[in-house]
């Protein structure tokens, strides 16, 4: 191979290759584990690899190009090459097929066999077969922070029988999609390749509309039609066409695109002779195989299997935006950018991480702003990544995609978050290929409301890109229907107040508990750790079907004065995790409950409460008592429990004892280890006993209707 050839299609793609390969190794000693054990017997290779009907396209695609006609396919052929030494991986996904785990098959396929997949081959067995090991991969970017978010940590928490193969599978098969907070949503946009001044347009206009005094006939389809929508646009903008003519190129932004909208228009106006590109926007669903391809595609340093994009895929709060351009019939990914729901916290995010040095102070420390309060979300994208061979090619398309894809996303975001923010969104600058014409520079105050360990939006300042969005109309020539949320919630009457908790409230939590517990630092989780857990026990409820037992209490304003994490699990989690044929008891586990008492001095008992009113409902009422684990801080919870234990249960025929397991002084605090155990009520024996038995002998009997009414009661 020339060396000028060799330099272009391998050793410059190596240097810009991020990703790390078997056994920790970079792209360059990757490369040379690969060319000294690479089967240079290509046909035979291929031939093997064509009875295995799942890499058929991959196949085929290698042979048309060549295994040796650039480093990605090189890669491909090679990776290809060792799979088919461990046949097993190819009979795996064979048998995920017979088993009915289509979803699963599908998406270790499309990652790993796709032709146009740069996504190390590796990585996706190692999520498949060894998701444990797949969970717990360290990032060099993101410091110390990474060990305390990467996604293993969501399968350590107490209680809590969520495995790595659960979670890969809730994942995968795409229970996250329901919990994820940006929705998937997609829009096509075709845009001509170049731009026209207003004055081209101008010239356009008046060739397209003719003269009348001149006798000039038009050569739009319809001048006359033409002309009347444009005096009624102008009209809306206090201007007439003698107006227009003398303004030139001083007109608006906005009043361009609309007139030539007008003027291009395929029913009235005049044909553009312009060539166009597509493109097609996407924020991807976490089980989609396309979204977690994004960062190999744009060759940035978030490639599938680092630690930084385990964590971007496992938080909930982070989604994962792409823009394609059609190529030849395919959509090419040539930029992408992690978006994150934020809020302003009128502080310097830059300053404040320096004064947070380690990430485990409690941030009512170091935040001016309440952050219990109700905020308004402000989409922020972390940056913009564009793909090495369209950087400087595309940057007018991508300026105005930005800007029209999330007026109108945000727009439907909206409608199931009703406090985000529809005029603006925040890009961060750190690492970021494009830099949007229309953007402003500002203070960068924007914080996730779930943080995850790695951001490129961490600098003193950030873009602001206005949105525009009163009367402005899209220049996208589809959008998708935005795919409905799936609430956890219910229908369950709760005290005036209180709504279930989940992921979305990590940030008001932290603050929340920080200020709980200022007297007694020990007893403080921290902002990653409570992020965790909530998306822990979020997801496990979802892919196992169970109810959301966690609840806050908000004002009349929305501003939360406390709450209460609690989640269904089993006794021993460390051996569920261990042995999923392990069967072990159920548990509801109270994980934390805490309240502002100097916002008010009801809030831990209505959370109880309401507590009490979702375990009832979801547990005791279908006749399956269980028991319930505690840590009780003596001076607060633990004395709430023992007011509200005596009617627990009683009107079901169970009364439930307090058992205690232990005590642990934290601090300051003396916490109690509890059970609360259900015991049949001796008094209602008889009564459960007859009512069931005659229930079973005649089921349309009149006593048992009446027996059980009473029952019920």
């Amino acid at each position: 191979m020339e060396s000028k050839t060799f330099q272009g299609q391998f050793l410059s793609r190596i240097a810009m290759d991020g990703a790390t390969y078997h056994n920790d190794q970079n792209s360059l000693v990757y490369f040379n584990t690969l060319i000294t054990g690479v089967n240079l017997d290509f046909a035979s290779v291929l031939s093997e690899a064509k009875q295995f009907t799942h890499i058929k396209d991959l196949v085929e695609s290698l042979e048309q190009e060549g295994p040796l006609s650039s480093w990605e396919s090189l890669k491909k052929y090679y990776e290809l090459s060792q799979v088919l030494e461990k046949r097993e991986i190819l009979e795996k996904l064979q048998k995920l097929d017979a088993e009915g785990r289509g979803k699963q098959s599908d998406f270790f396929q499309k990652l790993a066999f796709h032709p146009d997949s740069k996504i190390s081959m590796q990585k996706v067995f190692q999520l498949m077969e060894n998701p444990e090991k797949f969970l717990d991969i360290d990032d060099e970017h993101s410091g110390s922070a990474h060990e305390r978010k990467k996604p293993a940590n969501y399968t350590h928490f107490k209680y809590l029988d969520l495995s790595p193969e659960d979670l890969r599978d809730a994942l995968v098969e795409g229970h996250m999609d329901k919990l994820q907070y940006f929705k998937p949503f997609e829009a096509t946009y075709n845009l001509p390749d170049t731009d026209y001044v207003f004055s081209d347009i101008l010239n356009l206009l008046k060739t397209g509309l003719g003269s009348y005094r001149e006798k000039i006939q038009g050569n739009a389809k319809h001048p006359g039609k033409l002309f009347k929508q444009l005096n009624q646009l102008l009209k809306q903008n206090q201007l007439d066409y003698q107006k227009l003519i003398e303004m030139g190129d001083n007109i608006s932004k906005d009043l361009k695109v609309e007139i030539e909208k007008l003027l291009f228009n395929s029913e009235t106006g005049i044909k553009d002779t312009r060539k166009t590109n597509e493109f097609m926007v996407k924020v991807h669903a976490k089980s989609s195989p396309e979204g977690h391809l994004a960062g190999d595609d744009t060759s940035c340093c978030m490639p599938f299997g680092s630690g930084k994009n385990n964590v971007y895929t496992f938080n909930l709060a982070c989604g994962q935006m792409t823009i394609q351009r059609k190529v030849e019939g395919k959509y090419r990914t040539i930029a992408q950018s992690v978006i994150t729901p934020n809020i302003d916290i009128n502080q310097n995010i830059s300053s404040l991480l320096r004064s947070i040095s380690n990430g485990e102070e409690s941030l009512s420390k170091y935040v001016a702003s309440d952050l219990s309060e109700k905020k308004e979300i402000i989409i922020t994208a972390d940056n913009i990544e564009v793909a090495p061979n369209a950087k400087g090619k595309f940057d007018r398309e991508l300026n105005n995609i930005y800007s029209d894809f999330f007026a109108r996303y945000a727009k439907e975001l909206k409608k199931q978050h009703p406090n985000i923010n529809i005029e603006k969104i925040i890009i961060g600058k750190g690492y970021s290929d494009l830099h949007l014409k229309d953007a402003q520079s500002v203070d960068n105050e924007f914080v996730p409301i779930v943080p995850p360990a790695y951001s490129d939006n961490t600098g003193d300042t950030a873009f602001e890109l206005s949105l525009n969005n009163k009367n402005k109309k899209s220049i996208a020539s589809r959008y998708s229907i935005i795919e409905p949320q799936v609430s956890s919630a219910n229908n369950i009457e709760l005290p005036r107040g209180v709504s279930q908790l989940t992921f979305e409230d990590t940030l008001r939590v932290s603050y929340v508990e920080g200020k709980v517990y200022a007297d007694n630092e020990s007893l403080i989780q921290y902002i990653h750790r409570i992020g965790n857990e909530l998306i822990a026990k979020d997801v496990n409820n979802v892919l196992k079907d169970r109810p959301n037992l966690s609840t806050k209490i908000e004002n009349d304003k929305g501003d939360m004065l406390g709450y209460m994490i609690a989640y269904e699990g089993v006794a021993n989690q460390e051996d569920y995790n261990n042995d999923k044929s392990y069967s072990e008891e159920k548990v509801i586990y109270v994980s934390d409950l805490a309240a502002d008492l100097k916002k008010s001095t009801t809030a831990g008992g209505k959370l109880i409460k309401g507590f009490l009113e979702l375990f009832e409902k979801n547990y005791l009422e279908k006749n399956n008592p269980i028991q319930i684990i505690d840590e009780a801080r003596e001076s607060t919870s633990y004395k709430l429990i023992q007011s509200h234990i005596n009617k627990l249960g009683a009107k079901y025929g169970y009364k439930y004892e307090m058992k205690e397991e232990g005590i642990e002084r934290r601090g300051d605090d003396i916490l109690h280890l509890i059970k609360l155990v259900p015991i049949l009520d001796e008094s209602n024996k008889d009564l459960i006993t007859y009512s069931t038995n005659v229930d079973e002998r005649s089921k349309d009997s009149d006593l048992a209707t009446k027996l059980k009414a009473i029952f019920n009661k």
